[in-house]
């Protein structure tokens, strides 16, 4: 990250970056509400997960797929964050699941729905 910041300084803010990558765990599971708190109102979280078990061309073993398992994490981090600040924004790389046609898969992205509200698509390609 330092190298991205040193690279292109106008495109981040350093003291945001800074902050974060030395105040946050690096693993999601270990940051807590304190920590969130702590970072005070915030605007925007970006995330990106595992998503394999929910690609269309793999198994589709949607949440039962060991890789998926950072889904309530995210869950949790974003429910805190929109507790300190109700107008915050997310966004959560993912890949399309509502295309995959497997039963499970469905059922498992209608849970999703359920915890992060309806999607909005935006092919990066």
């Amino acid at each position: 990250m330092m190298e991205l910041i040193a690279s292109f300084p106008q495109q981040f803010a350093t003291t945001t970056w800074k902050v974060n990558f030395i105040f946050l765990p690096s693993n999601i599971q270990l940051i807590k509400k304190k920590h969130m708190e702590l970072l005070g109102p915030m605007d925007l979280i970006i995330l990106s997960r595992e998503c394999q078990g929910l690609l269309v061309a793999r198994f589709g073993e949607g949440l039962s797929d060991t890789r998926f398992g950072l889904f309530m994490d995210m869950v949790r981090l974003i429910t805190w964050a929109q507790s300190i600040s109700p107008t915050l924004s997310y966004v959560i790389e993912n890949t399309p699941s509502q295309l995959d046609q497997k039963e499970n898969v469905q059922e498992h992205y209608k849970l999703v729905k359920h915890y992060l509200g309806q999607p909005f698509l935006l092919n990066v390609t």
